[in-house]
């Protein structure tokens, strides 16, 4: 069984994880706060722990989770990599030197209605994003589209595993402050296609993935927390719901994420350990996602 400590300032986090330890693999060795850290990297971590989970993003985390990986222990850090942009490069090679994990909070792979796609998907041959959000203010604009891209870009990569081929942009600017529109196409060295639309133009979310088979179709619906299958048999079109299913109710979507979901990811990893299985979401996968979402950004502003 593992140890757990929790890096984070609000006394909620070991209210809630404690909330899942009953006949949990794992146990929580104690919640601690920046106060208790030593500033450099370099310095051992005083959170004697098997697992360091930090659910958000503070000031030095990052260190901790640097001191943690050289003491070959697991991180779980409960949001995205462009968050860590300048740090994911170390992080994802201390880990593989010292063969541990790195969880990150790339919530659509945590997701159950993203997770039965997932489950049941063979070759996919053509994807479909559409993503639109509310415009934010100019300070967070850009972080923001680069933060929503991500989550589209690694959601592709979830579902398509072969080699990415090529990549075609498009962006244009509209006539509201701060108001883009991206249009993308990843397409993969086995024929796969993903076309992804973003939009930060929008007062109502919106967030659906269609994907195409050979013989199915399936649909999600990352706002609403829905996903469903359509099977064709000579001809004759039947849906089924995969998510939510008896009487569950839904998940909800990356950009509303609260508490009580960042600790069911904190927790899955350990049953993900028990089945010797990689995190729902590691470091690496996410460090490949971000490389293809910086190559986007660049080929995005160039194009303007």
């Amino acid at each position: 069984m593992l140890d757990v400590g929790i890096l984070a300032e609000e006394p909620i986090w070991e209210e809630y994880l404690s909330a899942f330890s009953r006949n949990a693999p794992f146990r929580i060795s104690g919640q601690y706060s920046s106060r208790d850290l030593v500033v450099s990297e370099h310095q051992a971590n005083p959170i004697e722990a098997d697992v360091l989970w930090i659910p958000k993003q503070q000031d030095h985390v990052m260190t901790a989770a640097i001191q943690s990986l050289r003491q070959s222990r697991h991180v779980l850090l409960g949001f995205p990599v462009v968050d860590f942009q300048n740090e994911v490069g170390k992080l994802v090679q201390l880990a593989r030197e010292a063969h541990v994990d790195v969880q990150v909070g790339h919530h659509d792979r945590f997701h159950p209605a993203f997770r039965a796609v997932q489950d049941m998907l063979i070759k996919p041959q053509l994807i479909r994003i559409e993503h639109e959000t509310a415009i934010s203010d100019g300070r967070h604009a850009s972080q923001f589209l680069m933060q929503s891209l991500l989550y589209d870009v690694d959601a592709v990569l979830a579902l398509i595993t072969e080699p990415l081929k090529k990549i075609r942009t498009h962006m244009s600017q509209v006539n509201l402050p701060f108001g883009k529109v991206l249009n993308v196409r990843l397409e993969f060295h086995n024929g796969s296609v993903a076309s992804i639309h973003l939009s930060n133009m929008h007062k109502e979310r919106l967030r659906t993935i269609a994907v195409i088979g050979h013989h199915n179709e399936f649909y999600i619906d990352l706002v609403r927390g829905e996903s469903f299958v359509t099977t064709f048999d000579k001809q004759v079109a039947k849906q089924s719901q995969l998510w939510p299913v008896n009487g569950l109710l839904g998940f909800q979507d990356g950009d509303q994420i609260d508490e009580e979901a960042l600790t069911r990811e904190c927790v899955s990893y350990f049953y993900q350990k028990e089945k010797n299985a990689k995190p729902l979401a590691n470091i690496e996968e996410g460090f490949e996602a971000l490389q293809i979402t910086q190559e986007i950004m660049h080929k995005l502003e160039l194009s303007l």
